[in-house]
C-alpha cells in the first residue's frame, strides 16, 4: 500500500481489530482488505463499520447472488455447452467482477459450481 502512496502510519490497532472482526464475522470478504485499509488510512477518523458502509462492502444477500448466477448461467448457456468444465473459470471471473470485496471467492465458487450442474 505504501508503494501506491497510501500513508499507512495513520492506521491504528483499532482499525486492524475491526478489520479482523469484520472478516471473522463474514461481514466482508478478504478481497476487500486492501480497499478497506486504504480508505481507513485516508480517513482515519472512520470506524471500520463506517468505512465498510462508505465503500458499499456491507453483507451480501445470498438470494441476490444466486439470482445473478442463475441469470448469467442462462445467458451463457451456449458458452457452457461448448466449453464444458472449462467454462467455470471465465464464469467465475464475471461473478468475481460483480461481487469482489463483498462475498468471499470460495462462497462464490461454491454457488457457481452448484448452479452450473
Amino acid at each position: 500500500m505504501r508503494r501506491n502512496g497510501v500513508e499507512t502510519d495513520k492506521l491504528t490497532d483499532e482499525h486492524f481489530r475491526g478489520l479482523f472482526a469484520a472478516i471473522s464475522n463474514q461481514e466482508i470478504a478478504k478481497e476487500a482488505i486492501q480497499d478497506l485499509l486504504t480508505a481507513l488510512a485516508k480517513e482515519p477518523e472512520l470506524t471500520v463499520q463506517q468505512a465498510i458502509s462508505k465503500l458499499g462492502l456491507s453483507a451480501f444477500d445470498p438470494e441476490e447472488v444466486e439470482n445473478f448466477i442463475k441469470k448469467m448461467v442462462r445467458e451463457k448457456g451456449d458458452f457452457i455447452k461448448d466449453k464444458g468444465p472449462a467454462a467455470l473459470g471465465p464464469l467465475m471471473g464475471i461473478v468475481m467482477k460483480e461481487y469482489r470485496g463483498t462475498v468471499d471467492g470460495k462462497i462464490l465458487s461454491h454457488m457457481l459450481k452448484k448452479r452450473d450442474r
